[in-house]
């Protein structure tokens, strides 16, 4: 019939369209600059010459994030007729393990970026009282219990979230809470995770009346 036909010659066109008309001929690698270029497009597993439709926004989200882990996440734009540009999006670490003379740097969703740093940036909380038993960069870093590690990226993320600075130590009890040490000198028992945005919002507004008070 002609619909039938209409249909086919259609689908043609769309497959011709896919993998015949527009291959890549450039790649650009735009956003934060967190790792080489050529770094970023190897480990992509993009080539010039195949379709420019062909790549999968997806996977290079599953993938780019975990082998190059201070990648948060990627945006594929499509230029026609040849061109490919991957947006990278950074991420960067909230909290360290020490690990003897280095640190392990895990970023607000507890994704390893580093298992052997040599030194601290500004901000980032040391966390004690628990030892991760898996460290594997890229990945997500295990302190045993299930309910421990959810409550700890709970605290990570809130803390992001909540632009509470000023946290010098996050300290997990033998009793699996978890207690803030702002300035290594204020410490903040959480309790439960609930309201935890909450929490830090009156925490903050506790701190900052005493801070006028005396910042000492």
């Amino acid at each position: 019939s002609l619909f039938l036909l209409t249909f086919i010659v259609a689908c043609v066109g769309v497959l011709l369209t896919l993998t015949v008309f527009f291959k890549i001929k450039t790649v650009n690698i735009a956003g934060a600059k967190v790792y080489a270029d050529s770094k970023i497009l190897a480990e992509s597993g993009i080539e010039t010459g195949e379709s420019l439709f062909s790549v999968n926004e997806d996977k290079l989200n599953e993938v780019l994030p975990q082998k190059l882990p201070y990648i948060k996440s990627v945006k594929v734009v499509r230029k026609l007729p040849d061109t490919l540009t991957i947006e990278v999006t950074a991420t960067r670490e909230t909290a360290a393990f020490p690990q003897g003379t280095s640190y392990v740097l895990v970023d607000e969703t507890g994704k390893v970026l580093n298992k052997n740093a040599s030194m601290l940036r500004e901000n980032v909380a040391l966390v004690s009282g628990v030892q991760p038993k898996n460290i594997v960069e890229g990945e997500k870093i295990s302190l045993g219990k299930d309910d421990i590690n959810k409550d700890f990226s709970t605290v990570l993320s809130t803390l992001k979230s909540s632009g509470f600075k000023g946290v010098t130590e996050i300290v997990l009890t033998e009793k699996g809470e978890f207690k803030l040490i702002y300035e290594d000198r204020i410490t903040i028992k959480l309790g439960s995770m609930e309201n935890l945005d909450l929490k830090l919002q009156r925490a903050k507004v506790a701190i900052d009346k005493e801070n006028r008070i005396n910042p000492y």
